[in-house]
C-alpha cells in the first residue's frame, strides 16, 4: 500500500475516531476499523518534528483538532481541572487520588511538583501555577498550618498545652502537635523550627 492511500486511510479513520470519541487524542495501540490509528497520529506528529509534514496535511489534521504536543495538551488539561478544583474548593490543596470531571487532578500536581524537584517544569507553568496558590512543598505548608493553629490556641487559653482531641478553627491542631514532638525525638524537626516553637513555650515532653 503506498504511502498517500495509508495517508487518507488514516484521516478516515481519525474522522471515524472523533466521531465516536468527540476528540483526536488518540491512545498508542488504537486500531479503528483495523486500521493502526495509533500508529499513524505517532507518524504524523513525528513527521511534523522533522518537517517532513505538508501544509497541506498540516491544515487538515489541525481541521480536526489535532494534538501535536501530547505532554503540553496533557498540562493544559490539567491546569483547567485545577481552576475548576479551586473555584469550587476555595484552594489548590488537592489530596492524592482526587478527580475533577473525571481528570486524575490528585496525579497530575503531584506530577507538577516532581518536574519541579527535576527541573524539568518551565518557567512558564511555574508562573501559571504560582498564580493559582500552587502548593509546592506539602509537609512545609502543613507545618505553616499548625504553626498559625497553634499561636491562635494559645491566644486563647494562655498556654499551648494542648489536650487530645483538640481542634483549632477545624485544623487537627492535637496530632500536629505530636507531630512535631516526634520529628523533634528522631531528630528531623530543624533548628528554625525547634526555635518557633520554644518561643510560643512548646512542651517537648508529652501532656494529657
Amino acid at each position: 500500500m503506498n504511502k498517500s492511500v495509508t495517508s487518507m486511510q488514516g484521516l478516515t479513520a481519525l474522522k471515524a475516531y472523533k466521531q465516536a470519541h468527540g476528540n483526536v487524542n488518540v491512545p498508542r495501540g488504537t486500531k479503528q476499523d483495523g486500521f493502526s490509528l495509533g500508529g499513524f497520529v505517532y507518524s504524523q506528529r513525528t513527521s511534523k518534528k522533522k518537517g517532513t509534514l505538508s501544509e497541506e496535511r498540516i491544515k487538515q489534521l489541525d481541521e480536526l483538532g489535532f494534538v501535536w504536543d501530547v505532554l503540553d495538551a496533557r498540562y493544559q488539561e490539567g491546569l483547567a481541572a485545577l481552576k475548576a478544583y479551586k473555584q469550587e474548593h476555595g484552594d489548590v490543596n488537592v489530596p492524592r487520588g482526587v478527580k475533577q470531571d473525571g481528570f486524575s487532578l490528585g496525579g497530575f500536581v503531584y506530577s507538577q511538583r516532581t518536574n519541579k524537584q527535576k527541573g524539568s517544569l518551565s518557567e512558564e507553568h511555574i508562573k501559571q501555577l504560582n498564580k493559582l496558590g500552587f502548593i509546592w512543598d506539602v509537609s512545609d505548608t502543613q507545618y505553616q498550618a499548625g504553626l498559625i493553629a497553634l499561636k491562635a490556641y494559645k491566644q486563647a487559653h494562655g498556654n499551648v498545652n494542648v489536650p487530645r482531641g483538640t481542634k483549632q478553627d477545624g485544623f487537627n491542631l492535637r496530632n500536629w502537635v505530636g507531630t512535631q514532638r516526634s520529628k523533634y525525638n528522631k531528630g528531623t524537626l530543624s533548628e528554625e523550627r525547634i526555635k518557633q516553637l520554644n518561643e510560643l513555650g512548646f512542651i517537648w515532653g508529652r501532656n494529657r
